[in-house]
């Protein structure tokens, strides 16, 4: 019976507060087969992490307790080489760089990867059809991504290149700061935003916006020289590039999310033996829940006294968010009929309606506050985010079959 993508059976266990999962696994169809040999046998290997963050960023504080746990479980046989800030490979370089061995890890955004990752791209539209309240919009698109990955075409995609995904990383909702105020809806027509991939580059059209195409380590430079007038990304991603330095209004968007995947080279994996394949992937699936843990934290950082977004200024719009969503739910409803869309893409979209479904009902069931639609009690709840107990949503997801 094949494994599943994310879990394959689970034992949970609470330790130091800590969710800890065990006795999980990823397999991919038409996967060459592991190398024989125990951990104990095995020579030192050496794992090239590159990532265009910092090490501070939530995927970092992430990856370095992934690291972490395999250097344990390995008795230090297995080591890590970090390269943050984009310092071994920009991030459009990741699907090429680490497919040869160039780098042996990344976490790979298949949005900079189209004609590589067709399919994948196609399915990225889902990332909106999350629930839109925090924090629903994290927890639940991290399980309906988990599942979605379960698609055998997906995986394939990836194994074409040279890779091979040891895990999702949930990602919060993009959301828009400029330099200028967030009115309403007409205040932004016109106004140059910093959008990366077509995802976002459609939704910064539906607002009236010009999108422009920037690397994201120039978004400081880009906004302070007048290259772009706002940015589309991820609130914790504008503290860490220095947004808020010179764009302070804000509007907490439900832009889509970006598929991330956290991906090896497939080669480097084959040589591992099925021990140390299983080490990786138990590693990769906690790897989720500290991810999530520290974009909480980061939101905390961020909004809390004394963080860099303390001073930023609040912006409800509604008719922004209103045509955004419009423009989302049109673009989902067109998706079995759209460029890229697979031979069984109607089952696809089925099997997330489910996924979704069954997700919102676990949150429902869970006592996890959730913040009312407006900018006031989203600000709020993010301010106070690290105290947030999502522990037994990932319990829920460990049970997963």
């Amino acid at each position: 019976m094949k494994r599943s993508l994310i879990t394959k059976c689970f034992a949970t266990a609470i330790v130091g507060g800590a969710l800890v999962l065990t006795s999980c696994g990823v397999d991919s169809a038409g996967s060459a087969q592991p190398a024989g040999g125990t951990i104990a046998d095995m020579d030192p290997v050496v794992v090239k992490w590159a990532d265009q963050g910092p090490d501070s960023a939530a995927t970092g504080v992430a990856f370095r307790a992934f690291a972490e746990e395999v250097e344990e479980k390995t008795d230090g046989k297995v080591t890590f080489e970090y390269y943050w800030s984009a310092a071994l490979l920009p991030g459009a370089e990741f699907l090429s760089g680490v497919g040869s061995g160039v780098a042996d890890m990344a976490p790979l955004p298949p949005v900079y990867n189209p004609q590589e990752l067709p399919v994948t791209n196609w399915a990225a539209a889902l990332n909106t059809s999350a629930e839109d309240t925090f924090p629903y919009d994290l927890l639940q698109r991290a399980a309906t991504t988990s599942d979605l990955f379960e698609d055998s075409t997906i995986q394939a995609e990836f194994e074409k290149n040279n890779l091979k995904v040891i895990t999702i990383n949930p990602n919060p909702s993009y959301n828009l700061a400029c330099k200028e105020p967030i009115e309403s809806l007409a205040s932004l027509q016109g106004r140059k935003v910093r959008a990366a991939g077509n995802l976002w580059i459609q939704e910064a059209e539906a607002l009236g916006m010009v999108p422009v195409n920037l690397p994201t380590a120039e978004l400081y430079e880009g906004l302070q020289r007048g290259v772009v007038d706002c940015v589309l990304i991820g609130a914790g991603s504008m503290s860490d590039y220095g947004v808020f330095d010179v764009a302070s209004h804000f509007v907490p968007l439900n832009a889509s999310s970006p598929f991330v995947a956290t991906v090896m080279n497939l080669d480097m994996w084959n040589s591992f033996s099925p021990e140390l394949q299983d080490v990786f992937l138990e590693a990769g699936v906690n790897f989720m829940s500290n991810l999530v843990a520290a974009d909480l934290e980061k939101y905390s950082t961020v909004f809390g006294d004394g963080g860099p977004g303390k001073d930023v200024t609040w912006y409800d719009a509604p008719d922004v968010r209103e045509a955004l969503a419009a423009y989302q739910n049109e673009r989902i409803a067109g998706l079995a009929q759209a460029e890229g869309a697979p031979a069984n893409a109607q089952e696809v979209l089925s099997a997330q309606e489910q996924s979704g479904a069954h997700w919102k009902e676990v949150l429902d069931g869970l006592d996890i506050p959730v913040a009312e639609d407006n900018a006031d009690s989203i600000k709020k709840a993010w301010m106070t985010a690290r105290d947030m107990d999502v522990t037994p949503f990932f319990e829920n997801f460990a049970k997963r079959q």
